[in-house]
């Protein structure tokens, strides 16, 4: 079954089109001709919806056995050149 969605182009005013969509409002895309604006659409409804689909399943890891959303918890600052998650060697001299 395919579903379809609306595309919305509306002249801006430099001259390119803005797309949108209305069922879908983290769509918003523009071209500089009408048919490049439709291409570039398509493609973020597309994207738009593989985005849907990932984060479909990570909402109902943050809820905990009584439905109740978790509370964030906070990560502690990463020390000064761990940028890869590894603790700092103590050995390397800081410039």
């Amino acid at each position: 079954m395919t579903k379809r969605y609306r595309l919305k182009l509306m002249p801006d005013d430099s001259g390119t089109f803005l797309v949108t969509c209305p069922a879908l409002p983290e769509v918003t895309s523009f071209g500089a001709t009408r048919d490049e604006a439709m291409v570039y659409g398509r493609l973020a409804v597309g994207e738009a919806i593989a985005a849907r689909m990932a984060n479909a399943g990570s909402h109902s890891a943050d809820k905990n056995r009584r439905g109740k959303v978790a509370k964030a918890v906070k990560r502690p600052p990463t020390p000064q050149g761990a940028h890869d998650g590894r603790p700092p060697d103590p050995q390397r001299k800081r410039l």
